[in-house]
């Protein structure tokens, strides 16, 4: 196994996809005539072209007809004209080769995601937005997994413009990406993970899921989806199921989903699932779930294993913000719910099984419905506690009955004081500081999710 030694770049108007592999040397190495014969060795001598600048680590790109087309390059011979990689080839003959240089797109590099790396997992810059008509996606046998970030921080989108998955199979960590789809009838969701042997993993940081009918979805295979989701954003989705639809998550074996800081809005429903199959662990700890631009629930369930909601805000659903039911198990705990219909609500003598401590209710129709029990240290707020929600701005103001009785709020654990709005203020640390940040947990430069 050798190191890759970077990551493999992709930028859409300097790169490109027929001679280029996206790891080496700035400017690209390139023949024509390469042979490969069934090992790991390729004999690029035909072309006579200087391997100096070629160093291990880089990563080869042949123009395969099918079969592999990337792999880690471990060693370079300079005198017969031969590179050895990590792994081993298809026999061909004069095939087209390259390393270095940047790819141009993720349209034409669908077998670099589909090729397994002794090395692991290939990561993958994008240093320009990439549209794209066909989903990517593997075998059973070598499901599609990568790291996909944008190269400088800078969040880049990534378009589907068909009605496909963009994402099919296997597990990713993706960061500072927008995923979209911009087709009128778009497929279920933006993401498909099915696996028959093993769990299948997202991780996903600073991303922004921006439309079509679902975020993700497990849908195949007999093994769960495990995701986590960090400062995140979800919005523009328009299954009723929910623009998170937990009951996909496992089919024979549970899933799992845990979103920290996160901002879900303009959703048809943000969670949801149904009441039978296998469900999903659900956590969200510090999300603002904002439904002025959504239907009637946040977050709608059936059924799940169980569920908890800590620390998240709930603003301005029609119907209501949490609706629970069949037994499902349930925690809520420092949560604020405002201008809603029914805050909590539940169905069925069978709701009963979990608790909430420590709500805050402003200008709800109902804080529960008679089905939800289990209530403990309520706090009804008598003003608005957000500087200006209508308008996106969740960070609380100072008023006395409203964001003045969020700041000054504490919770004592083993003699740490802690203040569990303090992420809705300007991070200046508990109930002092003024002003705000804006409604985006990401625009608070204390979070380390910031930085």
């Amino acid at each position: 196994m050798t190191t890759p030694n970077g990551p493999i770049l992709f930028n859409s108007s300097t790169g490109s996809d027929s001679a280029a592999s996206g790891l080496g040397p700035a400017t690209a190495v390139i023949g024509s005539s390469a042979e490969l014969d069934g090992s790991s060795t390729v004999d690029v001598s035909y072309d006579g072209m200087s391997l100096s600048s070629i160093s291990a680590g880089d990563l080869l790109y042949c123009s395969t007809s099918s079969g592999r087309q990337f792999s880690i390059i471990a060693s370079v011979d300079t005198i017969n004209e031969t590179i050895t990689t990590d792994d081993v080839w298809p026999t061909e003959s004069g095939v087209s080769w390259s390393v270095g240089g940047k790819r141009a797109t993720l349209e034409n590099s669908k077998q670099l995601l589909r090729d397994s790396f002794t090395g692991g997992k290939p990561e993958l810059h994008l240093e320009t937005d990439q549209t794209t008509s066909t989903s990517f996606y593997g075998t059973s046998a070598s499901p599609m997994s990568a790291t996909i970030r944008s190269s400088d921080g800078t969040q880049r989108t990534i378009t589907q413009t068909a009605s496909d998955y963009i994402f099919r199979g296997g597990s990713y960590t993706l960061q500072d990406i927008k995923l979209i789809c911009t087709n009128a009838t778009p497929a279920v969701s933006l993401l498909r993970f099915e696996n028959a042997t093993s769990y299948s993993y997202i991780i996903a940081t600073k991303c922004h899921f921006a439309g079509g009918a679902q975020t993700l979805n497990s849908g195949g295979g007999s093994y769960g989806l495990r995701v986590r989701m960090q400062a995140c954003e979800v919005s523009g989705f328009t299954s009723s199921n929910g623009a998170i639809y937990g009951q996909q998550f496992g089919t024979t074996t549970r899933g799992e989903l845990h979103a920290d800081f996160c901002y879900f809005h303009s959703n048809q429903r943000d969670v949801g699932n149904t009441s039978s199959g296998n469900t999903t662990n659900l956590t969200f700890v510090n999300c603002i779930f904002d439904g002025t631009n959504s239907g009637g629930w946040a977050i709608a369930l059936g059924r799940a294993n169980y569920t908890q909601t800590i620390g998240c805000v709930f603003y301005n659903y029609s119907s209501g913000a949490w609706y629970f039911s069949f037994g499902t198990p349930y925690y809520i705990r420092n949560c604020l719910f405002v201008n809603c219909g029914t805050a909590i609500g539940a169905y069925g003598s069978l709701s009963n099984r979990g608790s909430s401590d420590f709500s805050y209710f402003y200008n709800n129709t109902n804080n529960y419905s008679v089905y939800a029990t289990n209530q403990d240290n309520d706090v009804e707020l008598t003003a608005d506690p957000f500087t200006d929600a209508a308008n996106g701005d969740f960070s609380l103001n100072s008023d006395a009955g409203g964001g003045s009785v969020l700041r000054a709020e504490t919770r004592v654990m083993g003699g740490t004081t802690a203040y569990p709005f303090n992420w809705l203020t300007d991070g200046s640390g508990g109930g002092g500081g003024g002003g705000g940040n804006t409604y985006h947990p990401l625009a608070e430069p204390n979070h380390p999710l910031a930085q």
